[in-house]
């Protein structure tokens, strides 16, 4: 990273680095608190400069963004399954209708369309086994991204991403079996 100074450029590893291992392994504990967090920012904002543009200052701007970041927080803790089951469907939609190389004409929207409600109704319904992996795979991603932003070595990057994304998701994964596992008679 030339262009960036060798501060800030370990300054993002770091952070790249020590959010990744912490959403990898201890990830499916947090993303509750996490996903009622981004709601309450995105809330505040939209609430803020509706406020501010519309209603006409800096103190509606902060009341409006203050009842918009509470509504926000409350729907992003109510439908956060919904959400990350979305994202998952779209990612796979996009995959597979590019991967059919049709895009947007002849069968792509079709299949578009049956990929996205196929993935989208078996993530929404294995959603407690899946956070696991999704945020080991997410985690691997951050500790890849600053690994490589670091030593600018592509083939380090991936694998050390992809070590910690695998440990990561089986970490998560045993201990979400070992947590609701019924318990044991004697």
């Amino acid at each position: 990273m030339a262009d960036l100074p060798q501060g800030v450029v370990l300054a993002l590893t770091l952070f790249a680095v020590i959010a990744g291992i912490q959403l990898a392994f201890w990830g499916r504990r947090q993303i509750k608190s996490l996903m009622t967090l981004i709601g309450a920012l995105i809330g505040f904002v939209i609430g803020f400069l509706i406020g501010y543009f519309l209603l006409g200052g800096l103190v509606a701007g902060v009341v409006l963004g203050i009842v918009c970041a509470i509504i926000g927080a409350l729907l992003m803790w109510l439908l956060m399954k919904v959400a990350i089951s979305l994202v998952v469907a779209l990612l796979a939609a996009g995959a597979a209708a590019s991967a059919t190389g049709s895009g947007t004409t002849g069968n792509g929207p079709i299949v578009f369309l049956i990929v996205l409600i196929v993935v989208f109704a078996l993530v929404y319904y294995f959603i407690e086994a899946l956070i696991g992996i999704i945020t080991g795979i997410i985690g691997g991603l951050l500790v890849g991204a600053g690994v490589y932003l670091y030593t600018e070595n592509p083939q380090l990057a991936v694998l050390v991403g992809i070590i910690v994304a695998v440990l990561g998701s089986i970490y998560q994964t045993w201990t979400w079996r070992r947590e609701t596992a019924p318990p044991v008679r004697r």
